[in-house]
């Protein structure tokens, strides 16, 4: 397991470089490098929630991860292919992973290499305590990150991307760790998507 890591918390602040074209600003350092976009739709997570979230979730990876936020409608003009990531967030956003909270529709969806989305819907629905509540919400963003980036599911049984922890049940059993089935080949296709700088050198270095 990785434990330093850039990671901040944007604020929540719309810029516009024109009617047409919403550019939705991450911190002002990460512009430095290329990096993966974690974005809080809508207000899906209380602001804490959503940082503690990203914070433990970019916690195990070797990958330059950055926050921003955005209105719900945003996300409907990405998929449909109306704007596209790099329009909404800047040249040096590869990857974005979209959290959200919607009453219906898929859970999960992803376009590798550009976008994914996960919601949070019913990850308490059961009434967990505090801790186990946010580990879920950890573990859903830490997945929203491999799916997006090139990783898959395992069956390796402690792996957050173990193929059976889509219930809550099989969620709270795994760790939130990703084995090296799911890990290293993310990493490599992110250094496609983004070079050798979308990776934090000292702990790629660290993974080889």
């Amino acid at each position: 397991m990785f434990h330093h890591f850039p990671f901040a918390v944007a604020a929540l602040v719309a810029a516009f470089a024109s009617a047409a074209d919403p550019v939705y600003p991450i911190a002002s350092g990460a512009t430095n490098r290329n990096h993966v976009v974690v974005v809080n739709v809508g207000g899906a997570l209380p602001d804490g929630a959503f940082a503690q979230a990203v914070e433990r979730a970019a916690s195990v990876i070797a990958v330059n991860v950055w926050t921003s936020s955005i209105p719900s409608s945003v996300v409907s003009d990405l998929i449909s292919g109306a704007t596209d990531v790099k329009a909404l967030f800047g040249d040096k956003a590869k990857v974005a992973v979209f959290v959200e909270r919607r009453e219906k529709g898929p859970t999960s969806l992803h376009c590798p290499a550009h976008w994914g989305m996960v919601d949070m819907r019913g990850l308490g629905r059961d009434g967990p305590g505090a801790e186990t509540l946010a580990m879920r919400q950890a573990k859903t963003v830490l997945k929203g990150i491999a799916y997006a980036c090139g990783g898959g599911t395992t069956t390796e049984k402690v792996c957050t991307m173990n193929a059976r922890s889509l219930n809550l049940a099989e969620m709270d059993k795994t760790l939130l760790v990703l084995s090296p089935m799911s890990y290293f080949p993310m990493l490599e296709a992110l250094r496609a998507i983004g070079g050798p700088g979308i990776l934090t050198p000292e702990r790629y270095i660290e993974a080889e």
